[in-house]
């Protein structure tokens, strides 16, 4: 990757971690007032509909068509699965905790890598990884106020986003970004929408 792709990647990877620490601040206000699926609907909902108008945008109606839709099938599930446990989670667990929880999905897909994805994963990249992980735990100090459903809850949510973001990596040269972006928000869409 060249230099200029590489600043263009990071910008954009910079951006996303803002929207989501965005998301999760703002989810966790209106947790007070509606409930998790309610606002499982509502992101799913908000995210179908610009990640449709981008992937028209990109490649028209044609570029909505599939070959792999199990795998879309099984990516939205667990994006279902995920979005209601990380959302039930903030309703029971300070912010902060959770924060850390979800840290440890690099360490899941790391770990997972290999076996699912045939990548080497060397010493280097794990010390990386695991100094990482130390490097948010002490930055965001969380509390002993960890509530054993909320954890659980946050641990299945972040086990079930690491698989989703495998199941990226592994279809990434069978599928374009737009559709694997755009298919996984159909799940919690409707599964949002029936629980409310």
């Amino acid at each position: 990757m060249k230099s200029k792709e590489t600043y263009i990647a990071i910008s954009y990877f910079l951006f996303a971690v803002f929207l989501m620490a965005a998301l999760d601040i703002i989810a966790k206000i209106l947790l007070y007032k509606y409930s998790v699926f309610q606002l499982t609907f509502l992101r799913g909902l908000i995210s179908l509909a610009i990640l449709g108008m981008i992937g028209l945008y990109l490649n028209g109606t044609e570029g909505f068509r599939t070959k792999i839709p199990g795998w879309h099938f099984l990516r939205t599930c667990l994006m279902s699965v995920s979005s209601y446990t990380f959302f039930a989670a903030l309703a029971l667990l300070p912010l902060v905790n959770i924060m850390v929880i979800v840290f440890i999905a690099p360490i899941i897909i790391t770990a997972l890598s290999g076996p699912l994805l045939n990548e080497k994963v060397g010493i280097w990249r794990w010390c990386a990884v695991l100094v990482g992980f130390l490097g948010v735990v002490v930055i965001l100090q969380p509390s002993a106020e960890f509530s054993s459903s909320g954890t659980l809850y946050a641990l299945i949510g972040v086990i079930t986003y690491s698989l989703t973001a495998l199941t990226a990596r592994k279809l990434s040269d069978r599928e374009s970004v737009s559709n694997l972006s755009f298919y996984i928000f159909i799940g919690p869409t409707i599964m949002g929408a029936v629980g409310s």
